[in-house]
């Protein structure tokens, strides 16, 4: 018999899939932007050392183009579009609240091997009382992500 946790911690955790999906697009927009200005940036100086013909420049636009797209897809796209359990908010909420992190997730998770139901049983209980505390909302913020989003994008227009 697997114990359960509380409807009350599961429903918190749920509405937090908005704010743990809107971190993850924001991560990989992050990442997709600065490895664009990257790549871009060598390409820049290797045809500036070297000067390239016309022919390998378009060579690069196209590698990079398709590069850029491939990773829009990976980073940005399929964080989108992907379920959020409540499992994975309870691992984002770890990187915030690293003391209740770690039993949020095994909380939430399944029971590992050889443990007993009581000693579960215990640990969801005790989870779910020191969670009554912590807003969570305030644990994942969604505006400095956003905002530094924003403001590299700046950059990243600024420097093209």
């Amino acid at each position: 018999m697997s114990v359960a946790p509380p409807p009350a911690l599961e429903q918190r955790l749920t509405a937090l899939v908005p704010r743990v999906r809107v971190l993850r697009v924001a991560r990989g927009a992050t990442r997709l932007v600065v490895t664009a200005l990257a790549a871009v940036c060598v390409v820049l100086l290797l045809d500036a050392a070297a000067s390239l013909p016309a022919w390998a420049r378009g060579l690069f636009l196209s590698v990079w183009i398709t590069a850029v797209g491939v990773l829009a897809w990976r980073w940005v796209i399929v964080p989108w579009r992907a379920d959020v359990s409540p499992a994975e908010v309870a691992a984002e909420l770890e990187k915030a609240l690293p003391e209740l992190g770690d039993r949020l997730r095994a909380a939430m998770t399944d029971a590992p091997p050889g443990q007993s139901d009581a000693v579960r049983a215990a640990l969801v209980d005790a989870t779910a009382r020191r969670a009554r505390a912590v807003d969570f909302v305030r644990a994942l913020p969604v505006k400095p992500a956003l905002a530094a989003n924003a403001a590299l994008a700046l950059l990243a227009f600024g420097a093209t």
